[in-house]
């Protein structure tokens, strides 16, 4: 394990290439529109231990103590606020 290896899930950064840590981070090439950014979103949420990250940050949005900066920040926010809307619909239906 990398020393200096901190996720914070109260913290998304959308920018390209910006932050290996978040899931919410495009590949530096990446140059698609907002449709393109959520496709990636979706086969990046089929991974596992991607999709622990997203709920994590999913929660923090929750909580209200979540940052969202970059490019793709407000399809970043939308796509959290749908997985906090399925995940609430979720625990009201069990």
């Amino acid at each position: 394990m990398s020393q200096g290896f901190d996720f914070d899930p109260r913290v998304v950064i959308t920018d390209p290439g910006s932050s290996e840590l978040c899931p919410f981070s495009p590949p530096p090439d990446f140059i698609g529109g907002s449709a393109d950014y959520r496709l990636l979103m979706v086969r990046r949420f089929r991974v596992p231990a991607t999709r622990r990250a997203i709920m994590d940050h999913a929660r923090s949005l929750e909580e209200g103590t979540i940052t969202v900066t970059g490019r793709y920040a407000v399809a970043a926010v939308e796509i959290l606020s749908r997985i906090c809307a399925s995940d609430s619909t979720m625990k009201r239906a069990s």
